[in-house]
C-alpha cells in the first residue's frame, strides 16, 4: 500500500452538501457537489462510514500485510476521508474504488494536496488482495490522475512506497512515473509523474 492518512477524526460528522474546489479554483468553479469518477468497470467514490468494516476485511489479509509494517486503521482512513470531502476549498482527493456493478468498496485511491506546493499531491492506492491481477489499481489511477492534471490542473504527482514492494513500483512505472535516486538507508522509495501539458506550455 502507498502512505495513507494519519489521525483519527470521528465518522460521524458529515455535511448535507459538499462542493468541491482546489486551492486554485476556490472563488471560480465549482467541480461536483457529489464526487463521482467512473470508469470502464469501476466507481471512484466518496467513502461513507459503512465502508469501515469492508476495508478492515482485506486489511487483515497477510497478502495485504506484507508491505504495510504500520498496523492498517480502516476508521481513520474512511473519517479522514470523510472530513477532507467537507473541506472548502478542498486539498485532498481520498475515495473508494468500488465495482460498478455492487458499489461495495474494494479499495482506496487518492491525490492529497496537503503539505505539498500548490499544483502538486501526493498519490496513493491500495486494493483488496482478491481484486489483484485484474487490472483494477491502473484502471482506477489512470482515471483519478487525468482527473488531477485536467481538472486540478496539477503540475506534478508524487507517490512513496515501500522500497520492497515491486508490485506498486511496477504499476507507477506503467503509470509513467520516473522513480527518483533512493537515500541510503531508506526504506521507502519515491515517484514522481509531471502533467506533460503544464510541462510544454512552461509551467511544470
Amino acid at each position: 500500500a502507498l502512505t495513507r492518512p494519519r489521525g483519527r477524526p470521528s465518522l460521524h460528522t458529515r455535511a448535507t452538501r459538499t462542493g468541491f474546489l482546489h486551492p486554485s479554483q476556490a472563488g471560480n468553479t465549482s467541480i461536483a457537489d457529489t464526487m463521482q469518477l467512473t470508469t470502464r468497470r469501476l466507481l471512484l467514490r466518496e467513502f461513507s462510514p459503512s465502508d469501515v468494516m469492508t476495508l478492515s476485511v482485506y486489511q487483515a489479509t497477510p497478502s495485504y500485510r506484507e508491505h504495510d509494517a504500520a498496523r492498517a486503521d480502516a476508521e481513520t482512513i474512511v473519517g479522514q476521508a470523510i472530513l477532507w470531502s467537507e473541506e472548502q476549498p478542498r486539498w485532498n482527493y481520498q475515495l473508494a474504488i468500488a465495482e460498478s456493478e455492487t458499489s461495495l468498496a474494494i479499495g482506496a485511491i487518492g491525490l492529497r494536496g496537503m503539505h505539498h506546493a500548490l499544483g502538486e499531491a501526493e498519490f496513493g492506492c491500495e486494493l483488496d488482495p482478491a481484486y489483484w491481477g485484474r487490472g483494477y489499481a491502473r484502471e482506477a489511477a489512470v482515471t483519478l490522475l487525468g482527473f488531477g492534471f485536467r481538472v486540478l490542473k496539477l503540475r506534478r504527482v508524487i507517490a512513496v512506497c515501500a522500497i520492497a514492494n515491486s508490485r506498486v513500483h511496477h504499476l507507477l512505472e506503467s503509470l509513467g512515473f520516473t522513480r527518483e535516486p533512493n537515500p541510503s538507508g531508506s526504506a521507502a522509495v519515491r515517484f514522481t509523474l509531471a502533467n506533460s501539458e503544464a510541462a510544454e506550455s512552461g509551467n511544470g
